[in-house]
C-alpha cells in the first residue's frame, strides 16, 4: 500500500509540473528571445531607467495571396481578342509572398505610449479596462499601392495599414523585484521592427483554349519579382519607477 502511494505522489508531481501556466499577473520582465547578432539593435526612445516586460515580434497571417485589378491592364486588354501570347481578355492580378525576413530590431522610437496602472512597492494591482496603442505600417521609399496593401495583410494590419495591440481588463502588474523606488509605472506602447519582404506578381488573362473544356480558361502571365522594406509595429509593455512621496 505504502509503495502504491508513493507512485501515485510521483506521477501527480510530474503532471503538474508538465501543466501549463494560465496566471494573467506580469509578475517579472519578460525574458526576450537573443536576437541574431548580425542584425541591427535599435532604440526604443524609452525612458532610461523604463524595463521591457514584453516586445512581441509580429505574428503574420497566413494571407500569401494577394488579389487586384490594375487599371491600367484593364484598358490596355479590354478586348477578348487573342493576343500574340495567348491571351485574351485581362482577368485579374495577384501578388504571391516569397519571404519576408527581419532586417533591423526597434527599427524607429516607440510610439502611442498608454498609461495601463500605477504599482506601489510589494503589491500587485489588476488593471480597470482594456487599454489600446496602434501605429502605421511605415513603408521604405515608393511602394505601390498594391503591393502595400499586400504587405499589411500579411501582417495583419488594416485597410489604413495601421495595427493595435492591447492589454486586456484584469491583467495583473507587480511592482518589479529589486528595483528601487516605491512606485512602478506601467505602460502599453508600439515599438518597430524592420522587415524585407518578397513577392511576385502574376497577372492573369482569357487563356487561348488549348487547356480543353468548353471554355477558353485562364491564362496566368508571370509578371516579376518585387522587394520592398517596412517597420512593421509590434506590441511593447514597459514600466518606469520612481519615488513619490
Amino acid at each position: 500500500m505504502k509503495k502504491f502511494v508513493t507512485m501515485l505522489l510521483i506521477v501527480t508531481l510530474c503532471v503538474m509540473a508538465v501543466l501549463p501556466t494560465f496566471a494573467s499577473a506580469v509578475e517579472e520582465p519578460a525574458e526576450q528571445a537573443a536576437p541574431n547578432a548580425n542584425i541591427p539593435i535599435g532604440t526604443m526612445g524609452l525612458p532610461e531607467n523604463a524595463v521591457i516586460y514584453e516586445s512581441a515580434e509580429v505574428e503574420f497571417t497566413d494571407a500569401d495571396k494577394y488579389v487586384f485589378i490594375d487599371p491600367e491592364l484593364v484598358g490596355a486588354n479590354a478586348s477578348a481578342t487573342l493576343s500574340s501570347n495567348g491571351t485574351g481578355g485581362y482577368l485579374y492580378s495577384y501578388y504571391s509572398h516569397v519571404s519576408h525576413n527581419i532586417t533591423a530590431y526597434n527599427s524607429k522610437p516607440s510610439v502611442n505610449p498608454k498609461f495601463l496602472i500605477s504599482v506601489a512597492r510589494g503589491q500587485t494591482v489588476s488593471i480597470t479596462q482594456t487599454v489600446t496603442s496602434s501605429a502605421t505600417i511605415g513603408f521604405i521609399g515608393t511602394v505601390e499601392a498594391k503591393l502595400k496593401a499586400a504587405i499589411a495583410e500579411k501582417v495583419g494590419a488594416n485597410s489604413s495599414y495601421s495595427m493595435s495591440f492591447s492589454v486586456t481588463k484584469n491583467t495583473e502588474f507587480t511592482f518589479p523585484s529589486g528595483a528601487s523606488g516605491n512606485s512602478a509605472s506601467f505602460y502599453l506602447a508600439c515599438g518597430f521592427d524592420r522587415y524585407s519582404f518578397v513577392y511576385d506578381r502574376y497577372d492573369v488573362y482569357l487563356g487561348d483554349g488549348t487547356g480543353g473544356g468548353m471554355g477558353a480558361g485562364t491564362k496566368t502571365v508571370y509578371s516579376g519579382r518585387v522587394t520592398s522594406s517596412a517597420d512593421i509595429p509590434k506590441k511593447v509593455v514597459y514600466s518606469v519607477v520612481g519615488s513619490v512621496g
